[in-house]
């Protein structure tokens, strides 16, 4: 894809909704099955979703919501996943400096098994068309947002207490333009997985990138809690 000629320094008024759409982006595509009748295994599977879900006190001090949690959660792969038991959404919360956003969503499943295939689809060479439609699929209030390349980074480090925790980090670069402004933005979603449940974590920021030990912070935080909570 062609470079696109950046603006001077846009105002930070449009690097602030551009960032705001970016952080919606992935409440847009298609969600998870409805609901089933509740039972053992749903019961089991949603408090699994549950303890893995992004929560405000892992992104550590100056955080405040910027919007609440959808009513739906997102697919994890663009598409319907029918071995999903259960599947839970964070709120968006936003740095006070308003340049970065984060949210969450988490996802349980019926076991080991069922929680290993989806693992292995998050790794096949669809997540990069996937994740420049996550992109893309922000563009509103006056702000474009246009994909220019995926690409697969090293995972975080979490730490003691998450040993068996397996991670996955991508980052999408694009353009945020619009009202005769532009800049780049950047989308890095972090997928975390253990035993029966799937979490993922979306950073974004505009002229910059999601630092590397917030999202080591809240990852390492999310397995230490889920895995600790099953092992009980």
């Amino acid at each position: 894809m062609s470079r696109l000629t950046r603006a001077p320094a846009p105002p930070l008024v449009f690097v602030a909704a551009a960032v705001a759409c970016l952080a919606g982006s992935g409440r847009a595509l298609a969600g998870v099955p409805r609901p089933k009748p509740p039972s053992a295994a749903v019961r089991a599977a949603t408090a699994s979703a549950q303890r893995a879900l992004l929560r405000r006190p892992d992104l550590g001090a100056g955080w405040s919501s910027v919007s609440a949690a959808p009513a739906r959660a997102a697919s994890l792969t663009c598409s319907a996943d029918h071995s999903v038991l259960a599947a839970a959404a964070s709120a968006t919360w936003s740095r006070r400096s308003a340049d970065v956003f984060a949210s969450g969503t988490s996802y349980g499943y019926t076991g080991v098994a069922a929680e290993r295939r989806a693992w292995q689809r998050t790794g096949s060479g669809g997540m990069g068309p996937c994740l420049e439609r996550l992109l893309a699929a922000g563009s509103g209030r006056g702000v474009r947002l246009t994909a220019s390349g995926v690409r697969r980074l090293g995972g975080p480090k979490l730490g003691s207490g998450a040993h068996g925790a397996a991670v996955r980090r991508y980052r999408v670069s694009g353009v945020a333009s619009g009202n005769g402004q532009q800049t780049s933005v950047a989308l890095d979603v972090v997928l975390v997985a253990a035993g029966s449940w799937i979490a993922e974590d979306e950073f974004t920021a505009a002229q910059t990138s999601p630092a590397d030990a917030l999202e080591a912070r809240v990852v390492g935080a999310q397995a230490r809690r889920a895995i600790g909570s099953s092992a009980h």
